[in-house]
C-alpha cells in the first residue's frame, strides 16, 4: 500500500511555497483557515455556505473560499479553495493537478498489452510469437487470396434506399473516415456512373476519442 507522502508536492500558492496532498478522487480543492492566512489569502475570501462530503465522514461546512494562482514548474493556473476552519492538509483536486500537468491521464491509450491477461506460463511463448510474426499483429487483420461470394436470392427485390445527407459538422469527419477505410481495403469504391442496384445509407457514431465509426443501417436490407 503506498503512503499518503507518494502523492505530496510542492507548489507554489499565492506566491508562498508549500506542500499539498494531490487527490484525484477529490472534486474541490480544500485547505485550513490556517492555511489561509500562511498564503496571505484573508482579503480573498469571501464567505460559503458549501459544505464538504469526505468519503467516510460527515459533511464539513466550509468557513469560506477563495481563488488564487496556483504554480507547478512553468505553469500556473487559478485555483479555488475551500476553507474550512483549523488546520488541514492542503488538497488539491484532481482536476486542477491534470491542468498544472503533475499528473497525467490517458483514457484511450495506443497500444494495449493482451498478453497481460494470459495465463503465466503461456507469456514467453506468446511473446516469442508476437516478435517471430510482427507483420501479423499490426493494422487490420483480413482474410488475404480468397474471394468471398455473398449468396442472395435471385427471387429478392433490391432494395434502393435513397441516400441521407451527413450532418453539416460531421461531413469532414466522414469523409476522412471512408478514404481511410477505402485505403485501408476494408471497403470498395463504388463508381458513380455504374448502377447500384442495393443502396444503404452510412451510419455515423463518434467514439470515446472524437474519431467516426461508420456503419450501415441494414434495416431495410433486412426486411422480410
Amino acid at each position: 500500500m503506498r503512503d499518503k507522502n507518494d502523492f505530496k508536492t510542492q507548489l507554489v500558492v499565492n506566491n508562498c511555497l508549500d506542500t499539498v496532498i494531490i487527490d484525484t478522487g477529490a472534486q474541490v480543492s480544500v485547505c485550513g483557515t490556517v492555511q489561509a492566512k500562511k498564503w496571505n489569502m484573508q482579503g480573498k475570501m469571501i464567505p460559503s455556505k458549501v459544505r464538504i462530503k469526505p468519503y467516510t465522514s460527515t459533511p464539513i461546512p466550509v468557513h469560506g473560499q477563495a481563488r488564487c494562482a496556483v504554480t507547478f514548474g512553468q505553469t500556473s493556473v487559478p485555483v479555488m479553495w475551500r476553507i474550512i476552519s483549523g488546520s488541514c492538509e492542503p488538497i488539491l483536486a484532481g482536476k486542477m493537478a491534470l491542468q498544472l500537468g503533475i499528473i497525467d491521464f490517458n483514457a484511450n491509450p495506443d497500444t494495449f498489452h493482451p498478453i497481460l491477461m494470459i495465463d503465466s506460463e503461456d507469456k514467453d511463448n506468446l511473446q516469442e510469437i508476437l516478435a517471430r510474426y510482427p507483420q501479423n499483429f499490426n493494422g487490420i487483420g483480413k482474410l488475404h487470396h480468397h474471394k468471398v461470394k455473398l449468396h442472395v436470392d435471385k427471387e429478392v427485390k433490391p432494395v434502393y434506399v435513397p441516400p441521407r445527407s451527413f450532418p453539416y459538422h460531421l461531413k469532414e469527419r466522414a469523409q476522412k473516415a471512408i478514404e481511410d477505410m477505402i485505403q485501408q481495403d476494408v471497403i470498395e469504391e463504388h463508381h458513380r456512373d455504374e448502377p447500384a442496384p442495393w443502396v444503404a445509407n452510412a451510419v455515423l457514431a463518434t467514439k470515446d476519442d472524437g474519431s467516426l465509426r461508420v456503419t450501415m443501417d441494414a434495416r431495410n436490407v433486412n426486411k422480410d
